[in-house]
């Protein structure tokens, strides 16, 4: 079933954009594997990106792509801008600028970030939104890294509250020998 699904969407997103294909710079473009190591301070990090494209060869700008699967977000949603939504979508392509940026052997600007909906939308249209990334954006999620990575470092880890989530996992006896606390009413 899910492979016969997979055929159809990407038949129609073939068909829907064929005639728009060109050639990509990368794919599956690793930032801070091997011996290119990235850090952001005194923190590695690394990321693939799924798609990089020219924008404009001669000013060597790009634009990343992330392919995603799953339901049509909007605008809004990606951003993180209702209460639906986490801008997971946004930070991610946040984090990819982050990497090229920061990547010494990297050597184009990132000026655009695209998310890429390989599956249509309710009424059958395929979807790409396409996003400048602000300096604030980027001093944002390194700051959030920074906090992020102070706490792993200082093993500050909150529990979390959804129980639900603990029920299947391998490490509730060590987060819970006594068992899993009852939710309150």
């Amino acid at each position: 079933d899910i492979k016969s699904k997979g055929e159809r969407i990407l038949s129609g997103y073939y068909d829907f954009y064929k005639a728009s294909f060109k050639k990509p710079l990368f794919t599956e473009k690793f930032f801070g594997y091997g011996g290119n190591k990235i850090y952001m301070d005194d923190i590695s990090i690394n990321g693939k990106v799924d798609r990089i494209d020219f924008i404009n060869e001669q000013e060597k700008t790009v634009r990343v792509i992330d392919y995603k699967t799953g339901g049509v977000k909007s605008r809004n949603e990606i951003e993180g801008r209702n209460k639906n939504s986490d801008g997971n979508y946004k930070r991610q392509l946040v984090f990819y600028k982050i990497l090229a940026e920061l990547d010494r052997n990297f050597s184009l600007t990132v000026v655009e970030a695209e998310l890429n909906f390989v599956e249509p939308d309710k009424s059958g249209k395929f979807v790409k939104e396409v996003f400048e990334i602000s300096q604030e954006e980027i001093s944002e999620l390194k700051q959030i890294i920074k906090e992020v990575m102070n706490g792993i470092r200082n093993l500050n880890f909150e529990r979390t509250k959804d129980y639900k989530v603990c029920a299947m996992c391998e490490y509730k006896p060590h987060c819970y020998p006594n068992g899993l606390p009852t939710p309150s009413a």
